[in-house]
């Protein structure tokens, strides 16, 4: 069977024209497409079965946080899971934005969704997404499937989707992350009091279960099992617009590595965490357990000065 091949040269000139400017194009291997706001430079994946539509749904998206997404605004949300919620929201202002300016793209999204949920891109399998998701993993779902994936939205859903809907500008986007994201919380809090909270599939998919606290035990005294990696591999499909792991390291880069390594051979640390993601659950002076960061798992919006899918 003939193989598909994308002609790279000339994704590179289409991006170049939706963009409506000279942008940087990188064909690199990484999991998806990403778009860096502030050097203005998108990278495409290679991916090893080539589909057009794919390439052309992401090279749209990307386009769309070229012309729509604010650099210093983006830049300057502080909060990673913020960030989370925001690139969802902005995700679905802009892809309407560039389907009304570019009609033609809208069947490439069609497709596009369809090639990579079929391949589990977005880690569905095995979930109710009516009741294993929350609100902004529903959202940003509805918004890339076009709205084909069986969703059976409550009240409180749809008075969200009518707020998402209403959507125009980048700070109406900050805004409601940041009232999404507290409703969010303090829905969790009252899920937390549950019974069998721990055993819920929504808590265990938002590494938000209690059980967290006995492995971190575990890890501490040297008699865990050493599996500290399954949930990096669980959500490995969400490492959006990370660099290529198989670029060989810079001097400096290296350099970092090797002071990194001294650092946490001195500490006893197998792994250094970043502050705003706790991995379980802390405990304040009265005994009340602490919200870890909550961030959409249908996508990840970590990279300080990127955009991505």
């Amino acid at each position: 069977m003939k193989k598909n091949t994308i002609n790279l040269e000339v994704k590179s000139n289409l991006a170049k024209l939706l963009a409506t400017e000279n942008i940087t194009i990188q064909h690199n291997n990484v999991a998806t497409a990403s778009f860096d706001v502030k050097n203005r430079v998108l990278t495409l994946p290679i991916f090893e079965e080539q589909k057009g539509d794919v390439y052309d749904m992401l090279i749209a998206h990307e386009c769309s946080h070229a012309l729509w997404t604010p650099y210093e605004e983006w830049e300057g949300i502080g909060s990673s899971e913020l960030r989370s919620y925001v690139n969802v929201l902005e995700d679905t202002r802009i892809d309407k934005l560039i389907q009304a300016k570019y009609p033609g793209v809208v069947q490439n999204y069609m497709n596009g969704f369809e090639i990579l949920d079929k391949k589990n891109f977005f880690s569905l399998k095995g979930k109710d997404i009516n009741t294993d998701l929350m609100i902004i993993d529903k959202i940003n779902l509805r918004s890339k499937s076009m709205n084909r994936l069986p969703f059976d939205f409550n009240d409180q859903d749809n008075e969200w989707l009518s707020k998402v809907d209403a959507l125009v500008t980048f700070d109406d986007v900050l805004k409601l992350a940041n009232e999404m994201l507290a409703w969010q919380k303090e829905q969790v809090e009252q899920m937390q009091k549950l019974p069998n909270f721990d055993d819920l599939e929504i808590a265990q998919n938002y590494d938000l279960s209690d059980e967290d606290d006995f492995d971190d035990a575990d890890d501490q005294d040297g008699s865990g099992s050493g599996d500290d990696n399954d949930a990096d591999e669980k959500n490995d499909f969400n490492n959006y617009g990370d660099h290529d792991n198989n670029q060989p390291d810079s001097e400096e880069q290296s350099e970092e590595k090797s002071k990194s390594s001294s650092a946490s051979n001195k500490t006893g640390d197998d792994e250094v965490e970043d502050d705003d993601t706790p991995k379980a659950f802390a405990k304040g002076s009265d005994g009340s357990k602490e919200i870890p960061a909550l961030r959409a798992i249908t996508d990840d919006a970590l990279r300080e000065q990127k955009v991505s899918y």
